[in-house]
């Protein structure tokens, strides 16, 4: 399991669970409090917008208790071309296979390298790309933004 986060301002630190094990909204928000939450102060002055993909751990009760101070935009479900962390996590995976590993150690290693050659230019597209098919479609409701 690997855990990312990109914006125009750039890109959070890559986590990676070295246990192939589903994430539940415990793990999830503490993923959230170590790596998003630093980058979106650091970066984002504390405002920020979070895309969830409706994954159990992004929509969970306890998710958005948790972290209830954060904003967050509930993704549709298999939208990977318009999702910007979708796009990374391609060009991430073509990067790693790329480069023929041979263990587990060198899939981490080549994806922590793969991650920090990810350009701003590319992430900067694919969030205008998300701007540009989203804009008409968002609602606001009870401090998160939904995909209508």
């Amino acid at each position: 399991m690997v855990w990312g986060g990109v914006s125009a301002r750039g890109k959070t630190d890559l986590w990676i669970n070295y246990v192939k094990v589903k994430v539940n909204s415990l793990q999830y928000c503490k993923i959230i409090d170590d790596f998003a939450r630093p980058f979106i102060e650091k970066k984002h002055l504390g405002d920020a917008i979070i895309l969830h993909d409706r994954a159990t751990s992004h929509t969970a009760y306890s998710t958005h208790e948790n972290l209830s101070d954060l904003n967050f935009i509930l993704f549709p479900a298999h939208s990977p071309n318009i999702n910007p962390i979708m796009l990374m996590w391609a060009i991430l995976k073509r990067y790693a296979s790329g480069k023929n590993p041979e263990n587990k150690a060198e899939i981490i290693n080549f994806s922590l390298e793969g991650w920090e050659k990810i350009e701003k230019s590319v992430i900067l597209a694919a969030i205008t790309k998300l701007q540009q098919e989203l804009a008409p479609k968002i609602l606001k409701k009870q401090g998160e933004f939904i995909i209508n």
